[in-house]
């Protein structure tokens, strides 16, 4: 009976009944692992200001970091979609380091975009705060073969936090001459985000039956 009521709700967009009536457990456990991320996301995207909201679309997020690792572990991906949940909510400080910290874990070659949220983890307050001088180094790594604007951009943000007024200026000077010209970063939020939820995003028969 769960099983069917987690289908016609999610199917339906009926978040609001979800919550309600839902524990996430039992949408984590009647669904696939990025069939409960897509729930998830779509319960915490755009932003909403309900605390029982965030408070249980961080709770699938929360139990498919815990208990379904091995699932999370197979790209870094999963890791980075965490942490743009959490960039959405500044309560979650901790938690938005620990996920781009273990997506820039699993990375082979790290993209610029992946660098470039690591190196903003500088920007946030809390006890995992990054220091400004590791933010520098990602930074300047992921503007290394072409000069995104957003990673020029930030290196002209922790220069200016460190009061280092000639590297400021130099680097203000870059953004000013590339800001109308240039791309930013590339998106590294995985694919099956943009995607609907559909019936093979559920365990079982229960869309044919």
């Amino acid at each position: 009976m769960t099983e069917k009521i987690v289908f016609d709700l999610v199917r339906s967009k009926s978040w609001e009944q979800l919550i309600r009536t839902v524990p996430p457990e039992q949408v984590v456990d009647n669904m696939t692992f990025v069939g409960a991320l897509k729930v998830a996301y779509q319960i915490l995207i755009p932003k909403t200001q309900e605390k029982e909201r965030r408070k249980y679309g961080f709770a699938i997020a929360d139990l498919l970091f815990r208990i379904r690792e091995t699932e999370m572990n197979t790209s870094w991906k999963h890791y980075a979609l965490l942490g743009h949940l959490y960039t959405v909510y500044p309560e979650y400080v901790d938690e938005h380091y620990l996920a781009y910290k273990r997506a820039m874990d699993l990375a082979d070659n790290p993209p610029p975009r992946l660098l470039i949220e690591m190196a903003r983890c500088c920007q946030i307050p809390g006890f995992r705060r990054l220091p400004t001088i590791e933010a520098l180094e990602f930074a300047k790594q992921a503007i290394q073969g072409y000069l995104f604007v957003d990673g020029v951009k930030l290196l002209c943000e922790i220069y200016a936090e460190r009061d280092e007024g000639q590297q400021l200026a130099h680097w203000k000077d870059i953004y000013d001459s590339i800001k109308d010209t240039n791309q930013e970063s590339h998106p590294i939020l995985p694919r099956y985000i943009y995607e609907e939820i559909t019936d093979a995003d559920f365990y079982g028969t229960l869309a044919s039956g």
